[in-house]
């Protein structure tokens, strides 16, 4: 938390315009705490710090800013093989906290959650990428309504690049580092991507 309060002072000296932000963090381990704490929890630690700087920047432009949240096709909740309560939390969500619990009954070693345990073939580390992208995805279509609701001149935009050569799949995507990247800018920049959108090129 302290190296992004330290991120956000820095632009803040630098005059604090910020007109979109990208989350494109990720790793890929059996470690179900640090999965979630790098693919989600400091996504969301790093949109919140931000945010202002975002609605300031969209108050003074009088042009909506925008949030990137990069996700995967492993994050769709067939593939990802949620099921039950959990499905029933994700597929539709209202409001955060009860996904973050349910997200920290996962993490501590519940099973029961409806987050899958593993994945076939990928096993564990599998179903953790899986499931911190279906949460991923959840936090982004909550955060789009809280901003709506709340009148707040910010999209909110969740985005699959594509299955991307890079060092979690040891370099087996059918897309280069370059054109993931592109369906990343088009996201952050194009006019006919509409806040609350889930994207996947």
């Amino acid at each position: 938390a302290s190296t992004v309060q330290t991120a956000v002072a820095e632009l803040q000296k630098q005059g604090g315009r910020l007109d979109v932000l990208i989350n494109n963090a990720a790793i890929y381990t059996e470690d179900r705490k640090d999965t979630y704490t790098t693919n989600v929890a400091n996504t969301i630690a790093v949109t919140e710090a931000f945010l202002p700087l975002l609605i300031a920047t969209a108050k003074s432009s009088g042009k909506n800013s925008r949030i990137i949240n990069v996700g995967s096709r492993m994050g769709c909740f067939n593939i990802a093989d949620v099921k039950g309560d959990a499905l029933e939390a994700v597929k539709d969500p209202k409001d955060w906290s009860p996904i973050s619990k349910l997200a920290s009954e996962w993490v501590s070693g519940n099973d029961s959650t409806g987050l899958a345990a593993t994945q076939v073939p990928y096993g564990p580390a599998g179903a953790g990428y899986s499931n911190s992208k279906v949460l991923l995805q959840a936090y982004t279509r909550t955060l789009a309504q809280r901003l709506t609701k709340d009148h707040v001149p910010v999209d909110v935009v969740a985005v699959c690049p594509g299955y991307t050569k890079t060092d979690i799949n040891n370099h087996s995507g059918v897309k280069s580092v370059e054109e993931g990247a592109d369906t990343i800018s088009w996201a952050a920049y194009d006019g006919s991507v509409q806040h609350g959108d889930r994207k996947s090129v």
